[in-house]
This record gives C-alpha cells, structure tokens and sequence, in this order.
C-alpha cells in the first residue's frame, strides 16, 4: 500500500480538498472495491451522508452517528473513522419500518412494539460496513486493541428514532431516517467506497 491514501493518517487523508482521482487509484488498487462512480462521505461534525461523484455531491442526507466520542475501538461505541466499504446488504424489499435482528426481519415493523420508543432497532435496511485501513478500522491496532469496524457491527441503517436524526443519537452506526436508507440502498451496491470524517 505504498503510496496510496490509505496508509496515509487520518489528518493527511481528511486535508486532501479535491481527492477524486486519488480516491479512484488507491481504491481500485485493493481489488476490493466494485462501485467508483461515486463515494459515500459521512460527516459526524455535520451528522450528514453526502453522495459524492466526480462532478459534485449529488444527494445529502441527515444521519445520526454514536453518542459516544469517536472511536475505531471494540467496545467503545463510538463511530469508527477513515476509509471502508459496504460489504454486504441486508432488507432487499423490507417495508419501511421493518425490524431486524441479527440481520434477519422479525415480522414486525418498529412501531408494533409496545417499547419501540425505548429501544435502538436496526430498521429498514442494512449496509454492513468493513474497514480498510489495517491497524486502525480493520483488525488490530499496534497494542493489540481490537480496531475492526466488520467485526464490531458497525452499519449504515434505518433508525426508529427519526426525530433523533441530525445530532449523534446512536451506539456507533450511521443511522437514515427509513426513507433514506431505502433510497441509499437501492443506490449502493456491495463495494461501495465510505469515507468518515470528523
């Protein structure tokens, strides 16, 4: 991975104004990524999802990230920074609402359950994200913390808290109002490239 922007820091990936044909080279070199049309760029700071294409940002969208600091951290509950792609989808055809657990629709949509208020469902869809960036969202870090974004579950999905989206409201997912992930969804094939950023 020489030379590519992901064994670069954090702060030197996140300073890059343009990235576009960067983004591109050093993606395609992982022979992981199957989506460069465009990319996926979360901002905690905005708590927004931009859709960003060579010729601009093409959809935006309100999102809640974790209530915890941010973190690359097992157990921390914070959202994961730096570069990851979708790795796998989960709800094709789910209504709106719908519940999952472990991945799998419960029957039920969110607003069935009496207690729906007080409680964090995955609704709707599922993009399950993996980190690429070894050491610091995949695998382990240099003290041997678990760092892995796949393995901590980290998704971009649908939230039963819509009212909640647009500040930090969830345990370290990017969180869509059920709509929106819908749309997402659709647009979003496995491989598709997200940046978080502060």
């Amino acid at each position: 991975m020489n030379g590519s922007l992901l064994a670069l820091p954090t702060s030197r990936m996140l300073a890059i104004k343009n990235p576009w044909s960067e983004l591109v080279q050093s993606l395609t070199s992982l022979g992981v990524v199957t989506a460069i049309d465009f990319i996926l760029r979360v901002s905690i700071g905005r708590q927004k999802l931009e859709v960003v294409a060579p010729d601009g940002i093409r959809l935006t969208y309100d999102v809640s990230t974790g209530k915890a600091p941010v973190s690359c951290l097992e157990g921390s509950h914070g959202t994961p920074l730096g570069w990851h792609v979708i790795a796998e989808k989960y709800g094709d055809e789910l209504a709106e609402g719908a519940v999952l657990d472990s991945r799998k629709p419960t029957g039920k949509l969110y607003w069935e359950y009496d207690d729906w208020r007080n409680r964090s469902f995955v609704v709707t869809r599922i993009l399950w994200l993996r980190g690429l960036i070894v050491g610091y969202n995949s695998g382990t870090d240099k003290d041997g913390n678990s760092c892995d974004t796949y393995k901590r579950y980290i998704y971009i999905h649908g939230t039963c808290h819509e009212d909640a989206v647009g500040r930090p409201n969830s345990g370290g997912c990017v969180t869509l109002r059920p709509r929106d992930v819908i749309q997402l969804y659709a647009l979003c094939p496995v491989g598709t490239a997200v940046l978080i950023e502060l």
